[in-house]
C-alpha cells in the first residue's frame, strides 16, 4: 500500500524539513519547538533550546533591539479603559 502524506501532516513537515531556520513560541515569547535548521543556526541542541527565550542565545545588540520591539508590540497589545463598560484595543 502506498503511504501517502495527508494534508493535515503538511505544515509540520515543512516546519521540519525547512532549510530556514523557523521556531514555535508561547505567548511568552518562550520556545516551544524549533527545527533542525534553528538548531544548526544557533549552534545549540534542540533539548537546550526549548522553555528558553530566544533572547537568551542572540548577541546582546541583537536582543536589546528584539526586546526594544516586543515591548512596542506588548504596549499596542493592551486594553485601554474607557470606561467601566468599554473597553478599547490601541
Amino acid at each position: 500500500a502506498e503511504d501517502l502524506l495527508s494534508t493535515a501532516d503538511l505544515p509540520r513537515l515543512l516546519f521540519e524539513r525547512s532549510p530556514v531556520p523557523m521556531s514555535i513560541q508561547g505567548d511568552d515569547y518562550r520556545l516551544i519547538d524549533v527545527n533542525d535548521a534553528y538548531c544548526e543556526f544557533t549552534g545549540y541542541p534542540r533539548e537546550a533550546l526549548l522553555g528558553r527565550d530566544p533572547v537568551d542565545v542572540m548577541l546582546p545588540e541583537v536582543g536589546a533591539r528584539l526586546g526594544a520591539q516586543r515591548r512596542a508590540y506588548d504596549w499596542a497589545r493592551q486594553p485601554v479603559l474607557v470606561s467601566s463598560d468599554q473597553t478599547l484595543r490601541r
